[in-house]
C-alpha cells in the first residue's frame, strides 16, 4: 500500500476498513501508514453514505469565497489602462459606489498578477495596445506612453535600416573646472538606436567632432553599411555650438549656423528618448551632476557606458521592442 499518499482510490479505502474491522483501527493503521483519524472518517461516510461515501471528494476550490469576480477584475485593469499614472488608491475611487468594495491593497494583487502593477508594465501594455490597428488611445493614455518613450509618436524620418537615417545634436550638461561650458554630442541611429557620443568643453568642439565623425564613419564603413543622412535637430543645436549636416558629415560652423540651411526636424524623437535615458541612467547614477565637471574623466565614463548601453542594455518600448541596439549589426 501507498503510504502518505494524499489521493486514495476508493478501492484503497474499502481495503483499509475491511483491515480495521479485522484487526481493528490502531492495528490498520500500523499496517497501512494511513492515519486513524483518516479511517475513522472513512468508516464514518461509509455507515452515512453506503459505498458511495468511499469516493474521493472533489478538491478543495483554490479561490477564497470572497474573492472578486472575473468581472470586477476586468474592470480594475480596464480602469488601470485607461488611467495609467493613478494609484491604486486613485482606482478605488474610480470604480464607484455601484461596484463592490475592493481595498487598494487587493486592486495592486490583481494589477501585479495581471503584469499591470508597475506604470512602466502599464507603458509597455498600452503600446502593445497601441500596435493593434482597431485600437486608439485616449489623450491621457498617448500623453503618458510619449513622456515614458518619446519615439512612441512614429518618426517623421523613416528608416529603412542601420545608417540610413543618423539624429545628431548637443545638449548643455553643465561648467567644467575650468569654468568653461560643458556639453554632451550626440549621435543616434534611428533604425537600432545605437548611439555615440562625447562630453566636452566648447573650446574644444572642433576636434571632439571630428574625433567623433571618424569614429561612427568607421564603424559603418567596417560593417559594410552606408550613412546616407545626419540629421541635427533644431532643438538640439546651439549658436556657439553648431553642428550641420553636409554630405553625411558634421561639421563645426560656428556663429554662423544661421545663414546655413538645416534639414528641418521637428520632433527629434531618438534624440529625445537617448537624452532621457542618459540623464536617468547615467548622469543619476555615480557621475550624477557636479558643478564642477571633470570633463576628462566624465568623458571616459561615458563612453564605457555606451558600451552597455549598446551591447547589453535591452530598449523598452516603440521601436526596439526589447532588442538590444546591437542587435542588428551582430
Amino acid at each position: 500500500m501507498r503510504e502518505n499518499s494524499r489521493i486514495h482510490s476508493r478501492k484503497l479505502r474499502a481495503t483499509t476498513l475491511l483491515l480495521a474491522k479485522r484487526l481493528g483501527v490502531s492495528k490498520a493503521s500500523q499496517e497501512s501508514g494511513i492515519s486513524r483519524s483518516t479511517i475513522y472518517e472513512w468508516k464514518q461516510r461509509l455507515e452515512e453514505h453506503g459505498s458511495e461515501g468511499l469516493a474521493p471528494l472533489p478538491p478543495t476550490p483554490r479561490s477564497h469565497p470572497q474573492a472578486i469576480a472575473e468581472s470586477l477584475k476586468e474592470q480594475i485593469r480596464q480602469l488601470a489602462l485607461a488611467h495609467p499614472g493613478c494609484g491604486c488608491d486613485r482606482i478605488e475611487e474610480l470604480l464607484g459606489e455601484d461596484a463592490p468594495y475592493v481595498s487598494s491593497t487587493t486592486i495592486q494583487k490583481v494589477l501585479n498578477r495581471s503584469k499591470m502593477g508597475t506604470r512602466v508594465e502599464r507603458w509597455l501594455a498600452l503600446e502593445r495596445l497601441a500596435a493593434r490597428e482597431d485600437t486608439s488611445l485616449s489623450v491621457e493614455q498617448h500623453d503618458f506612453v510619449s513622456d515614458r518613450n518619446p519615439c512612441f509618436p512614429k518618426c517623421s524620418y523613416r528608416s529603412r535600416g542601420p545608417g540610413d537615417v543618423i539624429h545628431a545634436g548637443v545638449w548643455p550638461l553643465g561648467k567644467s573646472e575650468r569654468g568653461n561650458e560643458v556639453y554632451v554630442l550626440a549621435m543616434v541611429d534611428a533604425c537600432s538606436a545605437y548611439a555615440f557620443g562625447a562630453i566636452f568643453e566648447d573650446r574644444r568642439m572642433s576636434p571632439e567632432v571630428s574625433l567623433l565623425d571618424i569614429k561612427v564613419r568607421k564603424f559603418y564603413l567596417k560593417r559594410n553599411v552606408r550613412v546616407h543622412k545626419i540629421l541635427i535637430a533644431d532643438s538640439f543645436n546651439f549658436p556657439n555650438v553648431g553642428l550641420y549636416s553636409s554630405a553625411g558629415s558634421l561639421v563645426r560652423v560656428g556663429p554662423f549656423l544661421k545663414m546655413l540651411k538645416r534639414p528641418p526636424i521637428g520632433r527629434p524623437c531618438c534624440l529625445l528618448r537617448f537624452q532621457k535615458i542618459v540623464i536617468s541612467e547615467f548622469l543619476r547614477g555615480p557621475l550624477r551632476r557636479k558643478k564642477n565637471i571633470n570633463v576628462d574623466a566624465n568623458n571616459r565614463e561615458f563612453q564605457r557606458w555606451l558600451q552597455g548601453y549598446n551591447w547589453s542594455r535591452a530598449h523598452e518600448g516603440y521601436p526596439n521592442w526589447g532588442k538590444i541596439p546591437g542587435h542588428v549589426f551582430g
